[in-house]
């Protein structure tokens, strides 16, 4: 992964929505078919969004690279396996190559003895002044800290849902639950993120 590839990259669905349904479909079947074109377009779709997630549950900038090259291996391996429907592919072939990502993210926490805290990093720019770099520092040190009293599943659903911005369904996909799951899930995580950071701010 380049440089330009930074966990501040443009979102999946910014990316994606640009391509038509159709379009989709015969990207995925040019996958298929083992052009390499095809998996030349995936990765500028899918390589920052994916990078950026598992850079978040991981902590690590070199794991989550090695992760992210690692599941686009498994895309190319499975992509024969993938069935094609008539609708809705950007949505589903989203889901899918996350749960991808999502499974191999969790088989490396699995391995790891010690617990990893999700991060989140910005990137100032040289117009920020300091006071306002400071501030929103200070700002995403509260939101890292509060991120990390949740549990797993809730880190999961906030990153997706309000990092990635993925829908509901997607989200579900991913995680291997119901729509309502999820959103029950998405309540509870927002509702302990708020204590979290309401604790911080009277601490």
């Amino acid at each position: 992964m380049s440089d330009r590839e930074s966990v501040t990259a443009p979102l999946t669905y910014a990316v994606t929505k640009a391509v038509s349904e159709q379009q989709m479909i015969d990207l995925l079947h040019d996958a298929q078919a083992y052009r390499a074109e095809a998996f030349d377009r995936l990765y500028d779709m899918y390589a920052q969004s994916i990078f950026r997630y598992l850079y978040h549950r991981v902590g690590d900038r070199e794991v989550a690279e090695d992760l992210t090259g690692e599941a686009f291996l498994r895309l190319m391996e499975n992509i024969g396996n993938y069935r094609i429907g008539i609708q809705d592919q950007k949505a589903i072939f989203s889901g899918w190559f996350f749960r991808i990502a999502h499974n191999l993210m969790i088989d490396y926490l699995r391995r790891q003895t010690k617990h990893t805290e999700m991060v989140v990093e910005t990137h100032p720019t040289p117009d920020d002044n300091p006071t306002g770099v400071m501030e929103q520092t200070l700002a995403e040190q509260r939101l890292h800290a509060a991120l990390a009293q949740l549990t797993q599943d809730q880190q999961d659903v906030i990153i997706l849902r309000f990092f990635e911005e993925l829908s509901n369904a997607e989200v579900a996909d991913i995680l291997g639950r119901t729509e309502g799951a999820i959103k029950a899930l998405q309540h509870r995580a927002l509702a302990s993120l708020y204590r979290a950071l309401a604790g911080e701010a009277s601490a």
